[in-house]
């Protein structure tokens, strides 16, 4: 149940804070003579996806969803959730600090506009689960349009996160946007 109603309390904060872009971007589009905002065309302005998926230090898994808008090719600022569970001997850790649960708002910029490009991120907001302040700092190499899609990028990259002082960690991260 506690899950459940996390997962809604998120889908509805997400909501809310999109609310602000898919207004702005649809207000962008009308402008350019199109009547709906495109998803997934990292060429031009539009609403844009990312779901991400990472292996840390301390053992931990974690998985990531953002959704935003893209103001041009390089730059990117949108809302995400995550979770991120602490593994212990391979199983879910019982005691203590067994789960990360945040919700956060992310910009990414990339380097350039090739094909294959670094590009550095940031992440701020709350920890529901510990009940504290979220933080994150990554970077790495964007893949765009790797598979001949428009739109199809691949990020691959590093992370560092921190929920409180003595809850941080590091974590290889790949994610693909849509």
């Amino acid at each position: 149940p506690f899950l459940a109603m996390a997962g809604a309390t998120a889908g509805g904060v997400i909501a809310l804070i999109g609310l602000p872009f898919y207004a702005f971007g649809k207000g962008k589009m009308n402008s350019y003579g199109s009547s709906h905002i495109t998803f997934g065309n990292e060429d031009q302005e539009g609403g844009t996806g990312l779901f991400e998926m990472g292996l840390g230090i301390p053992n931990f898994l974690s998985l990531d969803a953002v959704g935003g808008y893209n103001f041009g090719k390089n730059f990117f600022m949108g809302a995400g959730v995550g979770y991120k569970a602490f593994l212990t001997g391979g199983l879910i850790q019982s005691e203590g600090v067994m789960a990360s649960f945040p919700l956060y708002a992310n910009a990414r910029y990339t380097i350039g506009d090739k094909k294959v490009a670094p590009y550095a991120g940031v992440s701020v907001g709350y920890d529901i689960a510990n009940a504290g302040l979220y933080s994150g700092f990554e970077f790495g190499t964007r893949f765009r349009n790797i598979d001949g899609k428009r739109g199809a990028s691949w990020w691959f990259g590093a992370k560092t996160e921190m929920t409180s002082p003595e809850l941080m960690f590091i974590s290889l991260k790949v994610g693909r946007s849509f």
